[in-house]
């Protein structure tokens, strides 16, 4: 009887070594799995930063370039401008300084990797575009990222595509 308990003994410590062993194992590779793919979409996101950042200053500088073309026009003509390069549904005229504010939430999707598959994820940004005239023809510009709220989020405008929506000019109220 000893001699049967001692390879009973025996036989669970080998099989209970050997189920530490296969659970060390599989928790090890699930743990190196989550850092990796933490890793991978890490590299993901900072990619579609960048590429979300270029997008919005070429967005800023086609702006600023389309406003120097117009020329010296009235307010509603840049105004329309300005709509039409950055899709800003809200854009306000301060004509005691002479500047144009455009209010924007601007999205930047890209993909993740999970355990089970692959998912996506996204970026989103409230800008507010600042342009004044400059000198000459030249505009200047700022971009200011702006804590999101619903305020930023885009508002569904009943106008049609090609007028901007919810534009407020201090001299006409709110269209």
């Amino acid at each position: 009887m000893a001699r049967l308990d001692r390879a009973m003994t025996t036989g669970c410590l080998i099989l209970l070594v050997a189920l530490i062993v296969v659970f060390g194992t599989v928790l090890g590779v699930l743990w190196y799995w989550s850092w990796h793919t933490d890793k991978i979409n890490a590299e993901h996101r900072q990619q579609a930063l960048l590429a979300f950042d270029d997008q919005l200053r070429r967005t800023k500088n086609e702006t600023i370039r389309a406003l120097g073309d117009a020329g010296p026009a009235d307010p509603d003509a840049l105004t329309a401008v300005i709509h039409q390069h950055t899709g800003a549904p809200v854009i306000s005229y301060d004509a005691s300084r002479d500047v144009f504010r455009a209010r924007v939430a601007k999205r930047a999707e890209y993909k993740t990797r999970t355990l089970f598959g692959i998912g996506q994820d996204m970026i989103v940004r409230c800008l507010e575009y600042t342009y004044a005239p400059a000198k000459g023809h030249d505009w200047a510009s700022a971009m200011s990222v702006l804590k999101t709220t619903p305020a930023a989020r885009p508002s569904r405008s009943a106008t049609a595509p090609t007028q901007p929506a919810n534009v407020s000019l201090p001299w006409k109220g709110r269209s």
